[in-house]
């Protein structure tokens, strides 16, 4: 039985390590914000986030399954800030944040980790 644990553990470590994960600051090699238009007047709003709210964000955020990010959470329609972070491993990865705490990685391979940072916790 407690072989039967172990294998089960090391496989499942294995698994994990495959996956994308929240990039930690030591692999984050560039950070860059985009404007996005403001609604109605085609004008471009600055960017309400900049890269160390980004940074400060994804070292307290957890990751939430998708359904929980859409359907547990409110956010602020309309004031999304979205950029990309590049990694040392050459890697671009898009990122979006949400008032309210929410935020979505999208990787290269088009797979999404979402994350929330709630309530001051």
């Amino acid at each position: 039985m407690v072989g039967i644990c172990v294998l089960a553990l090391a496989l499942s470590c294995q698994t994990h390590a495959g996956r994308n994960a929240v990039p930690t600051p030591e692999e984050i090699v560039s950070c860059s914000v985009a404007s996005t238009p403001r609604p109605g007047d085609g004008a471009r709003k600055l960017p309400d986030v900049d890269c160390a709210t980004l940074s400060a964000f994804l070292n307290g955020a957890k990751v939430v399954t998708k359904e929980e990010w859409l359907n547990n959470y409110s956010h602020v329609a309309f004031a999304d800030s979205e950029g990309i972070l590049k990694l040392r491993s050459g890697n671009a990865i898009r990122w979006l944040l949400r008032p309210g705490g929410l935020g979505r990685l999208t990787f290269p391979d088009g797979s999404e980790l979402h994350l929330v940072k709630c309530c001051g916790k």
